[in-house]
């Protein structure tokens, strides 16, 4: 069930019901303070509902959204959204040789492999393998030789000495 249009409706509601509320108060500083609030209120509803891609805005409340973007008055939520995107998240896939020639993934233990099953653990623990390669679908080779190491090792552990070993 999507909540975005109910949430943004109550938010737009209860806006309106303190905006009232503080003009009838007669309470100067709140009056004031309306239209900024009004201007942050529309400037997050743009990041808000990148979630949900079928909610279309008039064109004048993205000008808006694009005015506080420059002043970073609102952004989509959280460090991790702005890293990876609503597209969903780039990731390493590490792959192993049966004996029969077919490759076959390495399933870490808190990998969100298979997305219909619960992570075993969660917050405050953060398994550090997994939590790496999530980051180092995000660079490059050159940005994380750990990758590279580990790779090695695997490949020792599966029996294959490394060039410098032999």
């Amino acid at each position: 069930m999507n909540l975005v249009k109910p949430i943004i409706a109550m938010a737009i509601l209860w806006l309106a019901y303190s905006i009232l509320a503080d003009v009838l108060d007669g309470n100067f500083f709140k009056i004031v303070t309306v239209p900024f609030t009004v201007f942050v209120f529309t400037c997050s509803l743009v990041p808000f509902t990148d979630i949900d891609r079928s909610i279309g805005w008039p064109q004048m409340i993205h000008e808006i959204s694009n005015i506080g973007r420059q002043y970073n008055v609102a952004n989509s939520y959280g460090l991790f959204r702005r890293m990876t995107g609503v597209g969903g998240r780039p990731e390493v896939v590490i792959e192993l040789g049966t004996t029969d020639g077919k490759f076959q993934e390495v399933d870490f233990l808190y990998k969100p492999t298979d997305l219909d099953v619960a992570c075993p653990w969660v917050a405050p623990h953060q398994p550090r393998l997994d939590w790496q390669m999530w980051f180092a679908a995000l660079g490059n080779a050159n940005h994380n030789p750990w990758l590279i190491n580990f790779g090695i090792r695997l490949l020792q552990g599966m029996g294959f000495k490394a060039q410098n070993d032999a």
